[in-house]
């Protein structure tokens, strides 16, 4: 679903420098961010739009939205605030002879008079998704055997990264572990 065209109609035959805005806007949106992750949420923004000569350029202040997302420890589902302050982007008119970044062009629609918002709202949250997003920082993830939830209850199995005293180990883990003795 997208709820993110705008009609440009009004613009497109005015003169350069002629704004339309739309204030407090709320949308809800899917967003499909690859390997079948998808991100849903309601953004909320303000939306300036002007023309120039052979562009429509858009400007989206206090963009904020709370998105779903699984925990990359535990794969609880979690709520993540993103607040991005200024988005701005070139919507041409006409199809430029060269274009620099293919990822980075957005045309306005000269047929149905309007553009869409869609995949420049999608790549800014991208951008601002948290790295490694935790239900808690306590999380304690799950077991390596069972895949049982660890925070929900303890399953019985040795669910330590590190190995026992008595375990053998070797190679990078082995430098680790007399790295590690060597500092204490």
């Amino acid at each position: 679903m997208n709820n993110f065209f705008y009609k440009i109609r009004v613009l497109f035959g005015g003169e350069s420098g002629q704004k339309d805005e739309y204030l407090d806007e709320e949308k809800p949106y899917t967003f499909d961010l690859g390997n079948h992750q998808i991100v849903k949420g309601v953004a909320h923004y303000d939306l300036t739009v002007i023309k120039m000569d052979d562009a429509i350029v858009a400007m989206a202040k206090d963009f904020e939205t709370e998105i779903e997302i699984p925990c990359t420890k535990c794969l609880k589902t979690i709520k993540e605030t993103i607040e991005i302050p200024y988005i701005e982007r070139e919507f041409f008119l006409q199809k430029p002879e060269v274009i620099e970044d293919e990822a980075d062009f957005f045309q306005a629609d000269r047929k149905l008079m309007q553009i869409d918002l869609l995949e420049v709202f999608r790549q800014e949250i991208l951008l601002h998704f948290p790295s490694f997003p935790v239900c808690s920082v306590k999380c304690k993830g799950l077991c390596i055997t069972c895949g049982n939830n660890l925070n929900d209850k303890k399953c019985g199995h040795n669910t330590a990264v590190e190995p026992e005293e008595d375990e053998e180990v070797e190679g990078e883990v082995k430098a680790l572990k007399d790295l590690k003795k060597f500092f204490s």
